[in-house]
C-alpha cells in the first residue's frame, strides 16, 4: 500500500443507512500511505473528527468529501493540506463561513461545490480573494 496514489472510500447506502465502518481512528491510519494524492470519501459517517485525519495527508492533491457531516468549524482541518489542488465538496452542510476557511489553501486551482448552504455572494467573496482558483457552485 505505500505506493497507493489513488483510494476511494465509499458507501452508495444500498443499505439504507450511512456506514460507520470508517471512523476517525481508521482515517489516522491513511498517514501511512506517503503517496496518496487523491483521496475520495462519500457516504461515510465521517465529521469533523474525521476531517481532522484527513488534513494529516499532506500529499494529497485531489480530494473529494460526498455526503460527510463536516462542518464549518472542521473545514479549518484542510488548511494544513498544502499541495491540494483539486477540492470537491458534495452534499454536506458547510456555509460561507467554511468556504472563506478555504482562502488559505494557496495552491488550491479547482473548487467544485454542490448541495452545499454555500450563497452566490460567498462564492464571490472567494473568487475575489482567490482569482486563480475556479470555482463551481452547484445547487
Amino acid at each position: 500500500m505505500a505506493n497507493l496514489e489513488t483510494l476511494a472510500l465509499m458507501d452508495d447506502g444500498t443499505n439504507g443507512r450511512t456506514s460507520t465502518r470508517i471512523t476517525a481512528k481508521g482515517l489516522a491510519q491513511l498517514r501511512h500511505i506517503p503517496r496518496l494524492k487523491r483521496l475520495i470519501v462519500s457516504g461515510l459517517n465521517v465529521g469533523d473528527d474525521g476531517l481532522a485525519q484527513i488534513g494529516y495527508l499532506t500529499s494529497v492533491e485531489d480530494l473529494m468529501l460526498k455526503r460527510a457531516h463536516i462542518t464549518d468549524t472542521g473545514i479549518i482541518f484542510l488548511r494544513s493540506m498544502g499541495n491540494l489542488r483539486k477540492l470537491t465538496i458534495i452534499d454536506c452542510p458547510i456555509s460561507d463561513d467554511g468556504l472563506m476557511q478555504l482562502i488559505a489553501l494557496s495552491n488550491l486551482r479547482s473548487l467544485s461545490l454542490g448541495l452545499t448552504q454555500v450563497s452566490d455572494a460567498g462564492v464571490d467573496t472567494f473568487r475575489s480573494a482567490r482569482p486563480d482558483c475556479d470555482v463551481t457552485l452547484s445547487k
